[in-house]
C-alpha cells in the first residue's frame, strides 16, 4: 500500500496515491480510502480525485471496478476515521507495517468467509440447473440422468457442495481465524468453479450458450479465485499457520496442550 496522507499546516490532510480494482469505484460518490497511515472519508468531487478507468470484466459485470487516482486531494480533518504518523526506523525508512494495514487486514478473514457463502450459492444454483437438465434431456430413448457418466458427476458435485457447506459453517463460527478462513475460501471457491464447469459439461453445447445461466455462473465465480486473495495466497496463509502450530507443539513438548485449528 503506497497511498499516503500528509498533514498540512491547517490540520487538514493531503492524499496522494492510486487504487486499482476498487468495487463500485467508478460510480461511488463517497469512499473510505485507506492509506499506509490512516483511513479517511473521501468524496468523488474533491479536487485532485480522478477515476481513470472502469475495467471491463469477464464476469460480474455489476461490480463497476475502478482505477482511482488521488493527486494532492485535500481531505478535511473532520473526515478522519483514524490516523497515525509513520515513525521512521533506525535506518530512516518508514515502517513496513502500519496500524492502517493491520486494521484493514482484520476484515480479510470475515470477507473470505462471506465470499465462500457467495460461492456456495452459485454452486447450488449450478447443481440445480444440471439436475433439472439431465432429467429433461433425452438420449438413446432415456434421460441422460440414467447414464452413470452423468449421474456420477452430479453425485460428486453434491458431495463437494456439502463438504464446502460444512467447512463454511465452521469457518463462520471462527471467522477471525485467518488460516481457517483461507482454507474455507480455497476449498469452497475452487470446488464451486469445478461444479460450474461440470454443470456446463453435462449440458454440452447448450450450456456454452446464454440460453441457460451456467455459462454466466462459470464466468462470475472465476473472479472469486482472485479477489479477496488468490488461491496461491490462501495456500501460503494455510501452510504458514500449519508449520507455526506444528513447530510450537514440539517446542512446548506438552502433548495435547496445543490444538491445531484443523
Amino acid at each position: 500500500m503506497k497511498t499516503l496522507y500528509r498533514k498540512d499546516e491547517d490540520g487538514d490532510f493531503m492524499l496522494n496515491g492510486e487504487k486499482r480494482f476498487i468495487t463500485n469505484g467508478s460510480v461511488a460518490d463517497i469512499m473510505v480510502v485507506y492509506g499506509r497511515n490512516g483511513a479517511f472519508i473521501v468524496e468523488s468531487d474533491f479536487t485532485g480525485f480522478e477515476m481513470l478507468e472502469e475495467y471491463k470484466l469477464m464476469g460480474l459485470h455489476g461490480l463497476n471496478l475502478g482505477h482511482l487516482k488521488f493527486t494532492d486531494v485535500n481531505v478535511p480533518k473532520e473526515n478522519i476515521l483514524f490516523y497515525r504518523e509513520l515513525k521512521p526506523t533506525t535506518e530512516g525508512s518508514q515502517k513496513k507495517r502500519t496500524s492502517a494495514i493491520s486494521s484493514m487486514q482484520q476484515f480479510l478473514g470475515p470477507e473470505r468467509v462471506a465470499m465462500s457463502l457467495q460461492a456456495l450459492a452459485v454452486a447450488k444454483r449450478a447443481i440445480e440447473i444440471a439436475i433439472k437438465y439431465s432429467q429433461e434431456r433425452v438420449q438413446f430413448k432415456k434421460p441422460i440422468s440414467e447414464f452413470e457418466g452423468i449421474s456420477f458427476k452430479i453425485a460428486e458435485m453434491v458431495a463437494n457442495y456439502e463438504a464446502g457447506k460444512a467447512l463454511y459453517l465452521r469457518a463462520y463460527r471462527k471467522s477471525q481465524n485467518s488460516a481457517l478462513a483461507a482454507t474455507c475460501k480455497l476449498f469452497v471457491v475452487t470446488n464451486t468453479h469445478k461444479i460450474c464447469d461440470e454443470a456446463l459439461q453435462i449440458m454440452g453445447d447448450i450450456g456454452y450458450t446464454n440460453k441457460y445461466p451456467v455459462e454466466r455462473l462459470l464466468r462470475d465465480i472465476r473472479l472469486h479465485r482472485i479477489g479477496g486473495g488468490t488461491d496461491e495466497i490462501m495456500k501460503y496463509i494455510i501452510q504458514k499457520d500449519i508449520y507455526k502450530g506444528f513447530n510450537r507443539q514440539f517446542r512446548e513438548d506438552i502433548e495435547g496442550k496445543v490444538d491445531f485449528w484443523f
